[in-house]
């Protein structure tokens, strides 16, 4: 009677000691973050925790200021008022549909969005003076690839006639 008691406190035993060794579980632990930089590859930081970067909403801020005057010292409208600005972020692998946002008569415009896919494709940058007429090329930007870009957090570019400020954060999971 005492030998199955035995045997079945050393199996329970065994297996507790097992499970605890293994941690309980079959997952990995999730690595801990308190920025993008402390993530590898294609993660970014999302409270506290490293988490898939192509598969979250992210709060995007677009800031672009113009210079004063077209490169060869000419007004950008025939007016003398401000460009009416537009600009258009574009993968340039062509896989995702490009944002686009306008404003009329500014020299400095600010754009929040929420975004939702990222491909891990470079980026560009497009911004133009539109008018009825035309539209005159204010400046390209060649961005990283989103990846790269989401674990800056933020980049300021300038080219000859703009400045550009691009900030993205991670805020959820897309659902």
């Amino acid at each position: 009677m005492l030998r199955p008691m035995i045997s079945r406190w050393l199996t329970i035993s065994s297996l507790a000691l097992a499970l605890v060794a293994c941690g309980g579980h079959d997952s990995a632990p999730i690595p801990q973050c308190t920025t993008n930089a402390g993530c590898a590859n294609t993660a970014v930081c999302l409270t506290g925790q490293c988490v898939d970067a192509l598969t979250q909403q992210y709060a995007l801020t677009l800031k672009i200021a113009v210079a004063p005057a077209e490169p060869d010292g000419s007004q950008w409208d025939t007016d003398g008022s401000a460009p009416d600005v537009e600009a258009t972020l574009a993968p340039t692998s062509g896989s995702a549909s490009p944002l686009s946002w306008g404003v009329q008569e500014t020299f400095s415009a600010s754009w929040p969005a929420v975004v939702t896919h990222f491909t891990g494709d470079a980026l560009a940058l497009t911004v133009q003076d539109s008018d009825p007429f035309g539209a005159d090329a204010i400046c390209t930007i060649d961005l990283p690839d989103t990846v790269s870009l989401l674990h800056q957090g933020s980049l300021v570019s300038n080219a000859t006639s703009c400045q550009v400020t691009l900030s993205l954060t991670p805020v959820a999971p897309v659902q």
